[in-house]
């Protein structure tokens, strides 16, 4: 008994030098020495890092949205959360504060979207609006042998869906570790395929013309859509409306830049696939789109159709100009929003306080 004691005496110590070690060394690559599991998470989405660190309280009598999507709709190209507040507030009776929190993020897919909308299980929103058919169009170009319906044929979600089989992270990352160590040596001797987040090998891209991501993008949507009702939110899902221009084949040269407006960023096509099998990619998803709300009757903006295309408003075939694009995009969702009383809960006194201010318009 006394040897056994000894022994675990030992192994403990041993354990706890190799956990500091470990910590240490996470620590020196910004992961968190207390808490490593929200570090690594927040490092894959630091969009969340604002709405976590805020107090989101059910109690609180503020009207809450929460923006899931691309780089579209994301703070650093539109800062739709700010125009949105802008907008909306004067119309809301009771002058009650308006806040609207941003979790879309550039390359993010439906994927990355149901994963943030799961980590903020603990904070309540009325509204939660989706706005993304693009990203995923990349997975696309892959041999069909190589795809997978959970995306783990890219990196990216190989070292997410790792970090959430370990929960206990924040308690010990030895077992994260070895895991991690484990996955690295058996991708090295079997040559996994495993794209990249940042764009498309030129040699891939003739296997986008098929359509792969339409039934995990349905899968994915379908999800975010049960989560929604389970929790009582509110869900707004929104058709893509990107802008081929008519009668122009983009090369994914600079060239392509006359066809747009003259905004300070802009993307090259060629980061999705070929255009051909974008445009065929998008209207895949936005059939699933249009599909799913009918058949779970959620609120539903076709803004594929609501829209307008005009060179002024596209920076590319779907980010918008800061100036006139995103105004006009944030004006329709504001007026879908105040139309289908999608925040207040007292309809009969919105409906009198909506009509006198459309009368005043």
């Amino acid at each position: 008994m006394k040897r056994v004691f000894i022994y675990s005496c030992v192994f403990a110590v041993y354990f706890l030098f190799i956990e500091i070690v470990l910590r240490l060394f996470y620590f020196g690559f910004n992961e968190g020495f207390f808490n490593p599991h929200k570090s690594l998470l927040t490092k894959h989405y630091p969009e969340l890092i604002p709405i976590i660190d805020q107090e989101v309280q059910k109690e609180d009598k503020a009207k809450k949205i929460l923006i899931l999507g691309g780089s579209v709709v994301s703070t650093n190209w539109s800062h739709l959360e700010t125009r949105l507040e802008k907008l909306l507030q004067p119309h809301y009776p009771d002058k009650a504060a308006i806040r609207v929190y941003n979790a879309a993020a550039p390359a993010n897919t439906s994927l990355d979207n149901l994963i943030k909308y799961k980590l903020l299980a603990d904070y309540d929103f009325d509204l939660v609006i989706y706005y993304e058919a693009i990203n995923e169009n990349r997975f696309n170009n892959v041999p069909a042998k190589f795809f997978r319906e959970d995306y783990s044929h890219v990196e990216w979600y190989r070292n997410i869906y790792m970090i959430l089989q370990h929960p206990e992270l924040d308690y010990t990352v030895v077992p994260y570790t070895f895991h991690f160590i484990y996955r690295k040596l058996n991708d090295l001797f079997t040559k996994s395929a495993s794209l990249d987040m940042n764009g498309v090998p030129q040699n891939d891209i003739v296997y986008g013309s098929e359509i792969k991501t339409s039934s995990p993008y349905r899968k994915n949507i379908q999800e975010l859509i049960n989560l929604a009702n389970s929790r009582n939110q509110q869900l707004l899902l929104m058709s893509y409306a990107p802008f081929f221009p008519e009668g122009v084949q983009l090369t994914g040269s600079k060239t392509d830049e006359k066809y747009f407006g003259g905004c300070k960023f802009r993307s090259n096509i060629l980061i999705w696939g070929d255009v051909t099998n974008v445009k065929k990619g998008i209207a895949a998803h936005n059939k699933e789109l249009r599909e799913l709300a009918a058949l779970n009757k959620v609120n539903f903006l076709d803004m594929d159709q609501a829209m307008v295309r005009r060179k002024e408003y596209y920076c590319d075939i779907c980010h918008l100009s800061e100036e006139d694009g995103v105004q006009y995009f944030a004006t329709i969702i504001k007026d879908h929003i105040l139309k289908k009383q999608l925040l207040w809960r007292d309809h009969q006194k919105y409906a009198i306080v909506y009509a006198e201010a459309t009368h005043r318009q």
